[in-house]
């Protein structure tokens, strides 16, 4: 299926040998539905992939606090320099080289593993700051701030896969393989037509329990309602 039908249609240059694919001309995307991340960085998290933070960061920036200090929504962020704590470049670990054993990483002793410099810390929205925000879970936030399409519908795919109980902050890399894939539905979710998208899912229901499995599938028809196609 993959090396064939989706190496076809994705043009793949290692694609398994096939004479033609009739209708493929209707498939402007495909998208593996599979237990891998669906962002190889260590740093990413459910508030990064679904573009959230973008919209948390611009609330922070805009509090008076931070427009008194001249803070914009670039300080908040732990991927560049600003309010991040330089100690571990916002990764809020440092990892010790062992030489001929596996590295370990441990909390960043400067910033205590929270990421952010004292200043960043010091900016509040809603009485919390940025670390307290990103340690809310998808559910709480969503509801939070339900009015804010920023935050608020950009986190609501998220919930209705079932992944309501994940915090904002959580590492990708801590995630099963049963979350990861909807993590990867609750994206194609989020896109606003699914039109001339293709899903192809692998064994999507292994592992979850039988009430994940009617989420997944009340998901899966959405997805076909809006357009799209799923295998």
């Amino acid at each position: 299926m993959r090396s064939v039908l989706v190496g076809h249609l994705t043009r793949h240059p290692e694609r398994g040998p096939c004479e033609r694919i009739d209708g493929g001309e209707r498939v402007h995307e495909v998208i593996v539905v599979d237990p891998t991340p669906p962002a190889r960085s260590s740093r990413s998290n459910p508030a990064t992939v679904s573009t959230a933070f973008e919209g948390i960061r611009r609330r922070f920036a805009a509090t008076r606090e931070a427009r008194l200090r001249g803070l914009g929504p670039g300080w908040f962020s732990f991927n560049v320099p600003g309010g991040r704590c330089e100690a571990c470049e916002g990764a809020g670990e440092v990892v010790v080289d062992m030489q001929f054993l596996d590295d370990v990483r441990v909390p960043c002793e400067v910033c205590d593993g929270r990421r952010y410099r004292a200043e960043a810390l010091d900016i509040k929205l809603d009485g919390r700051s940025i670390v307290d925000f990103l340690a809310l879970t998808i559910a709480e936030a969503r509801a939070g701030y339900a009015d804010d399409p920023r935050i608020g519908d950009r986190l609501e795919p998220f919930v209705r896969v079932g992944l309501g109980y994940l915090t904002l902050g959580q590492p990708l890399s801590t995630l099963s393989g049963g979350e990861n894939q909807r993590l990867r539905l609750g994206l194609a979710l989020g896109e606003r037509s699914a039109a001339g998208k293709l899903l192809v899912l692998d064994e999507p229901t292994t592992g979850l329990h039988p009430a994940d499995v009617d989420v997944l599938i009340s998901c899966l028809e959405q997805l076909l309602e809006a357009g799209g196609s799923v295998l």
